[in-house]
């Protein structure tokens, strides 16, 4: 017996909750489709007697250069359009960013911080969603690799971190053969048209000792967010798919992966002096003040042994 749940949200694409009642394991929004394609419509396409659910089928992408992948257009005319205008988005973006000064500044240096914390120096990390690749530079890799299928983020991180290697390929396809001790995406999964395919290339890429670590923003930070995107002061996004820590835990483990840390960091992304130190380092560990933080921190590492495959054979 499968049930589907619409999450109340007239904005942003339609969440859907599938829940197996006889099933050893419950899967969460937006895998409708189990890894066989993706669902995006609103809530008022839902509700309209008329709606109809579009669903694009994964088709195997043909093997590419280890220097960048093919962004293969003809699978789904709507990913093709969804990819294509996130990409025109953060091209726009990545122009701004030279020049632009926003409230992000902090967020980003304390982000890095707890990056630190987390991957020590000398791996080889890979980062995908790298941007200007400050974040990748800044956990001091051995060899580090950083994706983007924005040309123009690219360019610039190119040009910031000439030591660093940087490809522009689409994580959905990513054909790399290298394995890596740390991957990271951070601040990607909401924006990503199939979170499942990439989470899958991500396995692909990982070592039995590698972590995986995920960064995503709470969606109760949703409208402090847009405001701050509307007053120029926050870098712009486009509607996101707002996946809770138990969304992210769920598509792991379809990937292989099992979660073995999850934390609530950055309480204040505002450089008040003493009040966002203490904030961000003490105040955002306790309850309540922990389930009001502005990112979510998964670290994750692939299941060791066939016995704890979850993927159909």
């Amino acid at each position: 017996d499968t049930r589907l749940f619409a999450a109340n949200d007239n904005t942003s694409p339609l969440s859907l909750n599938v829940r197996h009642e006889f099933g050893r394991r419950k899967v969460f929004p937006l895998l409708g489709c189990l890894r066989k394609g993706t669902l995006k419509m609103s809530l008022n396409e839902w509700a309209s007697p008329n709606a109809q659910v579009n669903v694009g089928v994964h088709k195997k992408q043909p093997p590419s250069d280890d220097t960048a992948s093919e962004f293969d257009c003809s699978v789904d005319a709507a990913q093709a359009k969804y990819q294509c205008d996130r990409r025109h988005h953060w091209n726009e973006v990545a122009r701004k960013l030279e020049s632009w000064r926003g409230w992000g500044g902090y967020y980003h240096r304390r982000l890095i911080q707890v990056y630190r914390s987390l991957v020590a120096p000398g791996q080889s990390v890979l980062e995908l969603g790298c941007g200007h690749g400050d974040l990748l530079a800044a956990v001091k890799p051995a060899l580090g690799v950083g994706v983007d299928f924005s040309e123009e983020m690219v360019s610039a991180a190119k040009r910031r971190n000439p030591h660093l290697r940087f490809i522009h390929a689409d994580a959905h396809a990513l054909n790399l053969s290298e394995k890596f001790d740390v991957i990271i995406l951070s601040d990607l999964v909401n924006d990503l048209w199939d979170v499942q395919a990439a989470l899958d290339k991500v396995a692909q890429l990982a070592t039995p000792r590698s972590r995986i670590i995920i960064n995503t923003y709470s969606r109760l930070w949703e409208p402090f967010l847009k405001l701050a995107q509307w007053l120029n002061l926050a870098k712009p996004t486009l509607y996101q798919n707002w996946l809770t820590v138990e969304d992210i835990t769920s598509l792991l483990s379809l990937a292989d992966c099992e979660v073995i840390k999850q934390t609530q960091e950055i309480l204040l992304p505002l450089p008040v002096p003493l009040l966002a130190e203490f904030s961000n380092k003490f105040l955002v560990k306790v309850w309540p003040f922990k389930y009001f933080a502005l990112t979510n921190v998964i670290v994750a590492r692939p299941r060791s042994g066939p016995e704890h495959s979850t993927r159909r054979p």
